[in-house]
């Protein structure tokens, strides 16, 4: 159930910005074009906090406070930010993958999110369609597994 919330408001926050400022280059340009960081920072934060409390694993559980981390390190351009960040949005991806490999056996789901990235690479705004096929895979393998 917590996945399909986090599901619907991230789904909601990327059809806001797209609608409001078009293809970004990432999800973390919003909080840049909002003018104040305090939506993408409150988008994050909603989409994370669901898979946080009632994470039933260490991977997942990283992945939700990851997120938390990269919503509060929202502006990324910022030396003081900007490690923190890249960083978390990296674990973000990694600890999601480990949960859905590790703790639910879905080694095949890793490999062909990876598979399906190759030729993401090869747009311009790559990171951005790397980001959400990666949020989507995870998301949408936790809510087929509590089924």
């Amino acid at each position: 159930m917590n996945a399909i919330i986090s599901i619907t408001i991230l789904t909601a926050y990327l059809i806001l910005i797209t609608w409001k400022f078009g293809i970004l280059p990432s999800i973390s340009q919003s909080a840049y074009e909002f003018k104040s960081s305090a939506w993408f920072t409150l988008g994050m934060w909603a989409v994370a906090l669901p898979i946080v409390l009632s994470a039933e694993s260490g991977f997942l559980f990283l992945s939700g406070a990851a997120m938390m981390f990269t919503g509060a390190a929202a502006m990324f351009k910022e030396p003081m930010t900007k490690t923190v960040h890249y960083i978390s949005a990296v674990i973000i991806i990694l600890s999601g993958h480990a949960h859905l490999a590790f703790d639910l056996n879905l080694g095949y789901v890793v490999i062909c999110s990876l598979l399906l990235s190759i030729p993401l690479l090869f747009d311009k705004n790559r990171l951005l369609w790397i980001e959400v096929l990666n949020a989507y895979v995870i998301l949408i393998s936790l809510i087929l597994s509590e089924i």
